[in-house]
């Protein structure tokens, strides 16, 4: 992937905990240098620029209106930006098939309105004894990530849905995590009584 040096050291070190080859370009006081960008396309293979076009991390550098242009030239010349919609999305209905499928397949999970064609996530209903939030807690020790349905209502209408991201995890653990999450509402429904009234103020709830 490319990003400009400098940039915001946060975002670097997540990319390359995930496995990324990050390929730096000088950054110009108008935007990256166009020209060290093509010489790296010409060469490297990029799946991914990082970049912040508005108020840079950390120099508060702002593109000029040529710098755009012409990276979106040189994206659509090179045909990167089509190559990559492709490619993203080709991987992303991998995962939406697999994980419906083991949704289907699910001992508790179900879907309370008609799959879609698209999207990066699923909406999941969860039995009605089964505390959406402790789910979520317990799961999280595990390295299951997911997202309680109270965090998006205002009425606690939701706390017996979740929803499922597939978008950052790898196409062939999606049937193990939802795996987990079928034997964690096991374990949560054989022993329901002994969580009456838990007190979940020690938690602090995901942002959308």
């Amino acid at each position: 992937m490319l990003a400009e040096g400098p940039s915001y050291s946060v975002a670097l070190h997540c990319f390359q905990r995930a496995g990324a080859r990050v390929v730096t370009v000088p950054l110009l006081a108008d935007g990256p240098d166009m020209d060290a960008i093509r010489a790296v396309v010409d060469q490297t293979p990029i799946d991914f620029y990082y970049t912040m076009t508005h108020f840079q991390c950390p120099s508060n550098v702002c593109w000029s209106e040529r710098k755009r242009r012409e990276m979106l030239a040189l994206y659509l010349q090179r045909g990167l930006y089509a190559a990559h919609l492709e490619r993203l999305g080709a991987q992303y209905a991998s995962k939406r098939r697999c994980m419906a499928q083991a949704i289907r397949a699910s001992k508790h999970l179900s879907l309370p309105y008609p799959e879609q064609a698209g999207g990066v996530f699923f909406w999941v209903q969860i039995p009605d004894a089964v505390d959406a939030v402790l789910l979520w807690k317990r799961l999280r020790l595990q390295g299951v990530k997911l997202m309680p349905g109270t965090v998006f209502s205002l009425t606690g209408s939701t706390q017996r849905f979740l929803r499922l991201s597939y978008v950052g995890c790898p196409l062939e653990m999606i049937p193990e995590g939802i795996h987990c999450i079928d034997r964690e509402i096991d374990w949560l429904l054989q022993n329901r009584a002994a969580h009456v009234g838990d007190s979940f103020c020690d938690i602090a709830l995901p942002q959308q």
